[in-house]
């Protein structure tokens, strides 16, 4: 369950940098592509990147239910990660 919040959180970092603005991000974008980095964007594509990142915030939520209330807070976590922007 960890593994699969922590990379829905990184992924949408990770392809902003590619697709997002400069001032956006607060970053330059596009300087992976211009290093040659292997990014998960660059393996599989801004689509498939963001389709990764969906589909290992739902694997987190369904590892999710089987945790006590006490796990509420990590259930909004990964529902707020399936939908944020920034």
């Amino acid at each position: 369950m960890g593994k699969n919040l922590d990379l829905s959180f990184k992924l949408p970092m990770i392809y902003w940098i590619v697709e997002g603005e400069s001032g956006e991000m607060g970053k330059p974008t596009g300087m992976d592509a211009v290093r040659q980095k292997a990014t998960y964007p660059g393996v599989l594509g801004v689509t498939g990147a963001k389709d990764q990142a969906h589909r290992l915030g739902r694997a987190a939520l369904l590892e999710l239910q089987s945790f006590t209330a006490a796990a509420e807070p990590l259930r909004q976590l990964a529902q707020y990660l399936l939908i944020r922007r920034q």
